[in-house]
């Protein structure tokens, strides 16, 4: 007597079954692959953020540094005295400081805009640049508190998935030098 066997048929449903088993496998490994790209480029465009408005406070401490080394006002150069003012830092290469620009009034205005050029972030007030739109945008305002100290906003501005972030810090600056 020959055996028969029932199972016609049952080794293409299991290579059916096991092929979407790796399909599914794969897809979920590229869907998370993809987001972990995304988040990644996130995390680099807010840490970016992060050290240009550093480098914006630290702008403000050496103008002010500067100014007590030279006995000149403290807020020489960086606050005017008795209201808000809205800058602009700009690193001069013609002399090599760093200088703020005063009296921007609109945070979108092209004076707030980051360029790349050779590797650096720059901001260029009232010239041509020279590099490529970066998509991050500084401003710095100095708020009055008293005759001697100041609340010193550094903002930026930036692009994350079509989505426009805001970083800021504040300090407060004081004339503690008597």
């Amino acid at each position: 007597m020959i055996a028969r066997s029932h199972n016609t048929g049952q080794g293409l449903l299991e290579a059916i079954i096991a092929i979407g088993i790796i399909l599914t496998a794969t897809v979920a490994s590229l869907t998370l692959i993809v987001s972990s790209i995304e988040a990644g480029r996130g995390v680099r465009e807010r840490l970016i953020a992060m050290n240009l408005a550093r480098e914006g406070m630290e702008v403000v401490h050496m103008i002010r540094d500067s100014n007590w080394l030279a006995d000149r006002e403290w807020t020489t150069g960086w606050a005017l005295p008795g209201g808000t003012t809205n800058e602009i830092p700009v690193f001069a290469s013609s002399t090599p400081w760093w200088q703020i620009a005063q009296g921007i009034t609109d945070i979108n205005a092209d004076d707030t805009k980051l360029y790349l050029e050779s590797g650096r972030y720059v901001q260029k007030v009232g010239g041509i640049p020279s590099g490529h739109d970066s998509g991050f945008r500084r401003w710095i305002t100095a708020d009055v508190n008293s005759t001697s100290a100041y609340l010193v906003t550094v903002q930026v501005t930036y692009l994350v998935r079509n989505q426009t972030k805001t970083l800021s810090l504040q300090e407060h600056f004081t004339n503690w030098k008597p």
